[in-house]
């Protein structure tokens, strides 16, 4: 007998719900049971309690990149001794 798992995540910052289908898939097995769990396997408990969606992750890195470009800004206005 197979199963299909779908592991149901929240994201720790917007709290929207992804849905993966974790699969155990056998050859020649005919019917499978479907399960709905937030934590297939426990070796993923680590990336299941810090989850981040992905239109979080590229707000986030979005916004590091325009700190970064700042920083960048400010340095170099600091090189030559004026500032914006």
């Amino acid at each position: 007998m197979c199963e299909i798992k779908i592991w149901c995540r929240k994201c720790i910052v917007c709290q929207r719900v992804d849905e993966i289908e974790y699969s155990k898939h056998q050859d020649g097995c005919g019917s499978c049971d479907v399960i709905r769990t937030t934590l297939p396997d426990q070796s993923l408990q680590g990336a299941n309690k810090n989850y981040r969606c992905r239109g979080c992750r590229s707000r986030q890195a979005y916004e590091s990149h325009q700190l970064n470009n700042q920083i960048m800004e400010a340095r170099e206005d600091n090189k030559y001794g004026y500032s914006r």
